[in-house]
């Protein structure tokens, strides 16, 4: 299949590794992949923040730039959410031709052939608000870290809780982001994980941050990150 793929803001200005992660899983799957080189925003963080009209432009042009898309990817819950929820109410809606998909969800329904070292780590998962409650994605991130030999996933205390991002909600309500980032940061630390995993930028900026304000030693990666470094590459042995 042709897949396009979607590099949302935080990628693309502060985690190129996690775009270089799609690239190499797509591939890997055998899929031909496009990357529009004039794409930006998606458009949320004008959306959440209530400016419609900032919004819809942004958002035609994101339509404009993928209009042969017949497979759209991206590696964020909250982007690929406002795709496929939200540009509705901005009276945008993709023709029923077109599939988008947050790429973990993606991978876990075409990437089968996908093989994995043994990768021995204990790693919790952080459930990221709209890639659990817009997406509905649980089982998927989790069906495929499962695939990796030696990985240990922990579920996280109450790991379905806010980590306070929220996109501008941390900015404008940020003691109270704040304090929801730190107790985030305390039940990864009681889980005893190496590495917490999200499909979402900003979840992960978020808890990275806080815990090095509060002095923690914490990885915070996406998911396609780890299944990317322990990925069996074509003609390597397990």
């Amino acid at each position: 299949m042709k897949v396009h793929l979607f590099i949302p803001c935080l990628v693309d200005q502060f985690t190129p590794q996690v775009g270089i992660a799609c690239l190499k899983l797509l591939r890997a799957t055998g899929h031909e992949v496009v990357i529009p080189t004039n794409q930006t925003c998606c458009g949320q963080p004008a959306f959440n923040s209530g400016f419609r009209e900032e919004a819809r432009e942004v958002a035609y042009h994101f339509k404009t730039i993928f209009h042969d898309a017949k497979i759209i990817v991206g590696p964020s819950g909250s982007c690929i959410s406002m795709l496929k929820n939200h540009y509705r109410e901005l009276g945008l809606i993709f023709p029923e031709s077109v599939q988008v998909f947050e790429i973990v969800d993606f991978l876990s329904q075409y990437g089968q052939s996908l093989r994995f070292h043994s990768s021995p780590q204990r790693i919790g998962i952080h459930d990221a608000c709209h890639a659990l409650r817009e997406l509905k994605l649980y089982d998927q991130p989790r069906e495929l870290l499962k695939r990796i030999p030696g990985l240990d996933l922990v579920e996280l205390n109450d790991g379905q809780a806010c980590c306070g991002f929220g996109g501008t909600f941390s900015v404008k309500m940020a003691e109270l982001s704040q304090d929801m980032a730190r107790e985030k940061v305390k039940t990864i630390q009681a889980a005893d994980v190496d590495t917490v995993v999200s499909l979402d930028g900003g979840c992960l900026m978020n808890i990275q941050s806080t815990a090095e304000g509060m002095g923690v030693t914490l990885h915070a990666k996406h998911v396609v990150e780890v299944l990317a470094d322990a990925m069996i590459s074509t003609g390597e042995q397990a």
